[in-house]
């Protein structure tokens, strides 16, 4: 790679901008509103309550790894950004079909719209 960047690497390292930000929401907003008082509820049984908080550490976990995705993918080979852009895509459409699905608006969990912005920059990079 030569020392500019081209407007494929321009928005991979964009959607890796974006993912931060949506990890960062996730962890701050997320641990306070949803997995602050999911961990300290006892009117969960302890191994769905247990079980949902591991979900939650692992949806962390792999925001971040996001982020990563795409600078890599950015910055040294393309394969990188593909895995993030299909898993930012997946994240979207399960946001899309399990919301209806499982009787919610939108307006209460919007979370899956977040990664339309993502996935875009993530498929503009891939193919400018």
């Amino acid at each position: 790679m030569s020392g500019s960047l081209g407007l494929g690497e321009v928005a991979l390292l964009m959607a890796a901008a974006l993912s931060a930000v949506w990890c960062v929401v996730h962890v701050v907003m997320g641990g306070r509103d949803v997995a602050g008082p999911l961990r300290h509820s006892s009117a969960l049984e302890p191994i769905v309550r247990d079980t949902a908080w591991l979900c939650w550490q692992y949806v962390s976990g792999t925001l971040a790894l996001l982020t990563v995705l795409f600078v890599l993918g950015a910055l040294i080979a393309r394969q990188y950004a593909e895995v993030a852009t299909a898993l930012s895509g997946l994240f979207l459409m399960i946001g899309i079909l399990v919301v209806p699905a499982i009787g919610q608006r939108y307006g209460a969990l919007p979370q899956g719209f977040l990664f339309l912005p993502v996935t875009v920059l993530g498929l503009t990079g891939l193919f400018l």
